[in-house]
């Protein structure tokens, strides 16, 4: 990744395009951390991943807490899969995919009232699944 990075910023900053070195800084930095929380989280290491998310210098993007809701997701954390959900309804409440993933959660630990809950808000912000959408 450093060497890409280095590719893409060489080039820019030697030309004057700082701002454009500073844009595929920012690029290549978040799919450095989303590559890290994927992996980890996978992994089953969501505590970590979690503290890279927490750690991170600026305010995550919603594919980076996207893939750490979905290791959630496989490997049954409830609470932090919680947690990750109230923050992508903060950064995107028109998005519908956090409310699906944190339903089947809930519905893959036997919470169904919680369940239940999710997808009534759901419908209460007329928010809609997407047709044959996975993240995983």
């Amino acid at each position: 990744m450093a060497l890409l990075f280095q590719v893409f910023y060489q080039p820019a900053a030697v030309l004057g395009w700082s701002s454009k070195a500073a844009w595929y800084s920012n690029l290549w930095q978040n799919m450095g951390y989303a590559c890290m929380v994927d992996l980890i989280g996978r992994t089953g290491n969501l505590t970590e991943a979690y503290c890279i998310v927490r750690g991170l210098p600026c305010k995550p993007a919603i594919t980076i807490l996207e893939s750490l809701l979905g290791a959630c997701r496989i490997h049954g954390n409830v609470e932090l899969g919680v947690k990750i959900g109230g923050l992508l309804s903060e950064l995107d409440p028109e998005n519908s995919r956090p409310h699906v993933m944190l339903h089947n959660i809930y519905a893959a630990a036997g919470r169904w009232t919680d369940a239940d809950r999710i997808r009534s808000r759901m419908e209460e912000r007329r928010l809609k699944k997407l047709p044959g959408f996975s993240l995983h």
